[in-house]
């Protein structure tokens, strides 16, 4: 009880910080995007992740429908994304943002439609593009919520997990994939119980969700409650026109030729790429680093909120130690998190998803209460890029684009936009 409530005051202190930053911001908002935002309606929870003391992105509702998107974060990537995506040619829409001490203000995007043949064969030419270069610069965490499809092609309107290392998703010697964007998945994730939660193969009203309490049978006897169902939503991820989804698989050769035409243009410019400024203007950047699945963090708090956790502290501390303890044989693969994993609990207790960060430019990591572990990764992650780009082949443009067309059918029916709320929509 005493976890929720302190949970609960944190979550307040952070509603109402928000709200004191925007009483403030506002006008400046106004000028600079030249928009009369109005009467403000309501306040929406993002329901992402919570971290440092509850904080979470948020949604200002307007009368007039516009919205803006609050985020209290110090991450800055979407310039430097943007960037990099020119550097590649990948062409599409970017995110525009106000930054401020400690947090930004984002412009909203909300979802365009597709009107012709030629927007719909453009589209997902410029998808491919995407990949193609968020694979190289080694973004992640490419689902459904982080992208919005646009006229102009999808836009990743959460980039901050830019530039990972190598080092927290594979062993050694293990084959770096295409899939790590998270913009495509494994065809066999399903199977295993995570998901689908790609932004280039789900579509629809339906949001599969896993961790999260949905009740069965509700109004009968035979009531319960079950960590795994979906609720209806409308996602933003995925080109409509003329009132249906336009499937990937509709379009596979011009995703395709857009993913080899920008690993190819890489190849034929690797000298001007390697040599552009953006590795220097972007060197202090920091960026948020994922050492276990996010999943997994919300499994381990969904645990922790059970009545046996909840009243027990001795069972919880037993459990938490069971579940980020990386020298058993469990965990062997990730001994290396060992420094790390005091500041993993502490985070969850105070129900917390722990957060890390890196500066692309350096080895060190930096958690979320702001200690730093000096030479964490064994290199830098502009390092790490730079290396991959100056080996970067045919062979390897060849192989990525075998990968993505074998899973690129997960079996998912693409039809008729669901009858939703308008204001779901928008």
């Amino acid at each position: 009880m005493k976890r929720l409530q302190r949970m609960l005051m944190n979550l307040s202190s952070q509603l109402t910080l928000a709200i004191l930053r925007f009483a403030r911001d506002i006008g400046l908002i106004s000028n600079a995007w030249g928009a009369n935002y109005g009467r403000l309606k309501e306040i929406r929870l993002s329901g992402d992740d919570r971290h440092n003391q509850s904080a979470q992105v948020l949604f200002f509702v307007f009368e007039n429908s516009r919205t803006l998107v609050y985020k209290p974060s110090r991450l800055r990537t979407d310039k430097a994304l943007a960037d990099f995506l020119s550097l590649c040619r990948s062409e599409g829409p970017t995110v525009e943002s106000i930054e401020r001490e400690g947090y930004f203000w984002e412009k909203y995007i909300g979802i365009s439609y597709l009107r012709t043949e030629s927007d719909c064969k453009t589209y997902w030419y410029r998808a491919g593009t995407m990949l193609a270069a968020a694979d190289l610069c080694d973004f992640s965490d490419g689902h459904f919520e982080n992208v919005v499809a646009t006229a102009e092609g999808p836009c990743i309107v959460d980039s901050e997990t830019l530039c990972q290392h190598i080092r927290t998703r594979y062993d050694e010697g293990e084959e770096h994939s295409v899939l790590a964007t998270g913009l495509i998945q494994s065809i066999g994730a399903q199977d295993k119980g995570w998901g689908l939660r790609a932004a280039y193969q789900v579509a629809g009203e339906c949001v599969s969700e896993i961790l999260y309490p949905h009740a069965v049978n509700e109004r009968t006897l035979n009531l319960r409650v079950e960590m795994r169902g979906s609720r209806k939503t409308f996602l933003r991820n995925y080109p409509i026109r003329d009132g249906h989804f336009v499937s990937l698989l509709d379009y596979k050769e011009d995703f395709d030729r857009g993913l080899l035409d920008t690993y190819l243009y890489v190849i034929d410019n690797k000298r001007k790429i390697l040599n552009d400024v953006w590795w220097g203007r972007y060197r202090n950047l920091s960026t948020r680093q994922i050492l276990r699945d996010t999943l997994y963090y919300t499994l381990i708090e969904r645990v922790s909120e059970q009545p046996n956790y909840a009243k027990d502290s001795f069972r919880l501390e037993s459990m938490l130690h069971r579940y980020t303890d990386p020298v058993s044989d469990r965990f062997k693969a990730y001994a290396f998190l060992s420094q790390i994993t005091d500041y993993e609990r502490r985070a969850l207790r105070r129900m917390d998803i722990p957060i890390f960060y890196s500066r692309i430019g350096d080895c060190d990591l930096i958690d979320g209460d702001g200690r730093r572990y000096r030479n964490f990764f064994p290199c830098s992650a502009v390092e790490q890029v730079r290396h991959r780009i100056a080996r970067l082949d045919e062979a390897y443009a060849a192989r990525r684009v075998e990968i993505v067309d074998h899973h690129m059918d997960l079996g998912i029916e693409f039809g008729r936009v669901p009858d939703i709320a308008e204001e779901d929509m928008s």
